[in-house]
């Protein structure tokens, strides 16, 4: 449908071209702020880490084209037989066509014709990573927590124990919380 409206499309694994690697950035940005994610892409240094991780070929930018217009691109690596799918972001005017979805399945086919024994999806749980996983990890903490992290939950255990023998002090202790966060 979408080549029928807009032409033939074209997949380009690493596309160094500066305007595709600008789309993503702004794209995702745009996403992170519509889902209420912390956008990430909002601080000049993290878009310059990944500039960098890109001129130093540790990250590569892919693309997904129709015709001349740029739909969808992705910031992902590829090391040891294993391609991971990092930073999506489409073109939201032409997410009826799900520009993101043949971008993915383009970086999979790829991934599969280079011989890669993983596409790793890294974390989350969105449902259309389930719908292409053959497995999945359990990531979660190994061993015993740092000693400060035991010393800080402790702490605040004594320090609820006392606060609840004085109720006063218990709300004061709320509305200070309160406050805080704000």
């Amino acid at each position: 449908r979408i080549e029928r409206d807009h032409g033939p499309l074209k997949f380009v694994l690493d596309d160094s071209r500066p305007e595709v690697f600008a789309a993503c950035v702004k794209w995702k940005s745009a996403q992170y702020i519509e889902t209420g994610v912390g956008d990430m892409f909002a601080a000049p240094q993290n878009v310059e880490l990944f500039r960098q991780l890109h001129a130093r070929g540790i990250v590569k930018v892919s693309s997904l084209w129709a015709k001349d217009t740029l739909l969808a691109a992705h910031f992902g690596t590829h090391t040891d037989k294993r391609f991971t799918w990092w930073i999506p972001a489409y073109d939201a005017t032409y997410g009826k066509y799900s520009p993101g979805r043949l971008l993915l399945e383009e970086l999979m086919r790829s991934s599969q014709q280079q011989g890669d024994l993983e596409f790793d999806f890294l974390i989350g749980d969105e449902k259309y990573k389930f719908m292409f996983a053959t497995h999945n990890r359990v990531i979660g903490p190994i061993g015993a927590p740092p000693v400060s992290l035991l010393l800080q939950k402790l702490a605040k255990q004594q320090t609820k124990a006392v606060l609840e023998r004085y109720p006063k002090a218990m709300e004061l202790a709320r509305d200070l919380k309160r406050r805080l966060s704000r």
